[in-house]
């Protein structure tokens, strides 16, 4: 096919292709509209909604659906009468909220909950998200029967509300505000803290130490869904106290690099004892170590770094791929354990066809030996699939050392 004959100096005209004549955003299905949402940023859906009041009305349940504030924002909110509020106009929209920064102050002097987030003026709220840097006891001060989900975190560079009531002090009144730059002392949590949220079943935490005793009575008592990210505890606390009515169905257990918790006593009891410790209502199970570097068909193994790390032993397979010891569990998800692939496939050879309840096993491992041999993972799930017809097996390869095992 020839090409066509292009005239020196005269500018090539380029075809644009747009949407289209005629094409409506809106007009899409419900359900394909979701989809795109899926692959967009935020910001690109208040840009949509931009176009015409008709977009930004069509739009204002995906724009308001979650909303972030800081406490300056809510203290505003709370002197404002209830019809003029922001949350009262987007109230049917609203499911997720999100505080940003910490004030200590506020926690524990301002009842959102009744003034603000009161289950009649925010009938679909389920999600509340808390940037905090104390304790959870502020909590146990506060009242909700709406809310299902309770996410508690810490990110030291947020204290907007906190700098702007010291910055406005024309009287200069000396003000003693806490340093939490020095502060060493674990954040508490107790499950007791959030007794009075009735509709609670799911519960994020990050960066908290529990030890609460055995013998405590508990109220909280619907708990379904518990996500720990760097949590620690101590003698004598175990984690099924967590799980006291039996309902507990999902256990998320998160840990960032060199976290030396992973290496502590109190993880060796949880992962090495026979005992379930009253777990095994779980439906799902996760323990995870931070890891980086996944390996691909195209990647190369980069340069060792050091981390700690645990070992995928035939002791923990005995132990969570059990039906004795979890009747229930279907989903083991495990990333960034140590172990020798040629290892682990003799394991897998190895567990009982009866004991194996799992539908889905989840696992990025670290090999010791820099075996990265992507043939051998191929010919391991091939081989599973034989072993075990109704269980889904995905494993991966991160090229991060270990030089430290337990």
């Amino acid at each position: 096919m020839k090409r066509p004959f292009v005239q020196e100096g005269v500018p090539i005209k380029h075809r644009r292709v747009g949407a289209p004549a005629g094409f409506d955003f809106l007009a899409l299905p419900f359900d394909t509209q979701n989809l795109i949402f899926r692959h967009l940023e935020p910001r690109d859906i208040i840009s949509l909604s931009c176009m015409d009041s008709m977009h930004r009305k069509y739009l204002s349940p995906f724009i308001f659906q979650n909303i972030k504030a800081t406490w300056q924002k809510l203290l505003f909110e709370n002197d404002k009468p209830i019809q003029e509020r922001f949350f009262t106009k987007h109230s049917h929209y609203i499911e997720q909220i999100r505080i940003i920064d910490c004030y200590s102050f506020g926690e524990f002097h301002v009842d959102i909950f009744t003034k603000i987030f009161n289950q009649h003026l925010l009938p679909r709220l389920e999600h509340l998200l808390v940037n905090s840097s104390n304790s959870s006891n502020w909590l146990k001060y506060r009242q909700n029967d709406s809310i299902r989900k309770i996410t508690l975190y810490f990110e030291k560079d947020h204290f907007e509300t906190q700098n702007e009531f010291l910055s406005s002090n024309p009287k200069n009144i000396r003000q003693i505000v806490k340093s939490t730059s020095n502060n060493t002392s674990p954040r508490i949590f107790h499950l007791n803290h959030v007794h009075l949220f009735t509709s609670l079943t799911k519960l994020v935490l990050n960066n908290y130490h529990f030890n609460w005793g055995l013998d405590e009575e508990i109220s909280t008592q619907h708990l379904q869904e518990l996500r720990l990210h760097n949590c620690t505890w101590e003698y004598p606390f175990q984690l099924s106290q967590f799980n006291i009515n039996h309902q507990l169905k999902v256990l998320s257990l998160n840990y960032s690099r060199n976290n030396p918790f992973v290496l502590s006593e109190r993880f060796n009891v949880f992962l090495l004892t026979d005992d379930t410790g009253g777990l095994a209502s779980l439906d799902q199970l996760e323990i995870n170590i931070a890891t980086e570097n996944l390996i691909t068909q195209t990647s190369v193994p980069s340069t060792a770094v050091s981390s700690f790390g645990r070992v995928w032993s035939s002791r923990l397979f005995c132990k969570f791929i059990n039906r004795m010891s979890f009747p229930s569990l279907r989903i083991l998800i495990c990333h960034g354990w140590s172990i020798n692939l040629h290892n682990f496939r003799s394991l897998l050879a190895t567990l009982n066809r009866e004991d194996n309840n799992l539908v889905k096993l989840d696992l990025l491992l670290v090999d010791p030996s820099d075996n990265y041999d992507l043939k051998l993972i191929e010919q391991i799930k091939k081989e599973s699939q034989i072993l075990f017809p109704w269980m889904k097996l995905n494993l991966k390869l991160t090229d991060d050392k270990i030089i430290e095992s337990v």
